[in-house]
């Protein structure tokens, strides 16, 4: 497994993106999820029309709706937390996967 530090990465995001991360960890809170993934991240990015996601979405013709409704099953499926804070694994940010 890559050995990635969550600091360093925050650190080179732009402000898009730090203020996207922020709102899915909001998002990963308040659905009580345990862990941030790319779904929560890609899922709240989405709501911003201008986002260069948009142009992404449109390059591969895609429908932003369906690819919203597609994240929100997934987050729905995430399982819940207890009563811990929200955390993110290095694993879900660099594709790689945890044993087991």
């Amino acid at each position: 497994m890559v050995d990635v530090e969550i600091k360093g990465l925050v650190a080179r995001l732009n402000k898009f993106c730090t203020r996207g991360l922020e709102a899915a960890a909001a998002k990963c809170v308040s659905r009580t999820n345990y862990e941030v993934t790319p779904e929560h991240m890609l899922f709240v990015m989405n709501e911003d029309p201008n986002a260069d996601l948009q142009a992404v979405y449109k390059h591969f013709g895609l429908d932003v709706g369906m690819v919203q409704k597609a994240l929100g099953a997934a987050i729905e499926d995430s399982a819940p937390a207890t009563l811990r804070a929200p955390c993110s694994r290095p694993c879900c940010w660099t594709g790689s996967r945890t044993p087991g």
